[in-house]
């Protein structure tokens, strides 16, 4: 993959959720907003790493798709660097989460409780938290009193 020029922000000054899910690397400045410290910026650096292939926005737009067998659990992305799942609990619906590699989640909405599988609780996060969950959590079920959307990060499995 190609690297891309990117920057946050939108002109319409709406609210906006950046997740970057990125493989350790060398980040090219082309321009920098005056923060400090200063960063190095490489224009020409920049400008060789590109992908000059035309992109529009729905280029990046990918809807979750739902997994027959977990009730709850979606998958945006899927690929050998990173796996992308959306977990959205509610009142009526908890979802198991199985022992894996250790995981991030991102709660965009609502307010999650996680119990470990002995029913002991592990913690809550409400909207704009994120933990990271080591792989000694084992598995766990997320629980919400109402909807709430999740958005679970994981690397492949080293074993």
């Amino acid at each position: 993959v190609g690297a891309e020029v990117h920057a946050l922000g939108n002109p319409e000054g709406r609210e906006i959720l950046a997740l970057e899910i990125r493989r350790p690397g060398p980040t090219f400045r082309a321009w920098d907003n005056v923060r400090f410290p200063v960063r190095d910026v490489d224009v020409d650096a920049a400008l060789a790493a590109l992908s000059l292939s035309s992109t529009t926005s729905e280029d990046f737009l990918v809807e979750p798709e739902a997994l027959a067998d977990r009730p709850g659990v979606y998958v945006s992305v899927d690929s050998e660097q990173f796996r992308v799942e959306h977990l959205r609990p509610g009142a009526d619906l908890e979802i198991d989460v199985p022992a894996e590699q250790p995981h991030s989640l991102h709660v965009l909405s609502g307010e999650i409780a996680l119990r470990a599988a002995d029913g002991r609780s592990i913690g809550r996060l409400g909207r704009g938290d994120s933990a990271l969950v080591p792989i000694g959590v084992g598995a766990y079920t997320v629980t919400a009193a109402s909807p709430a959307d999740v958005v679970k990060v994981n690397l492949p499995d080293a074993g």
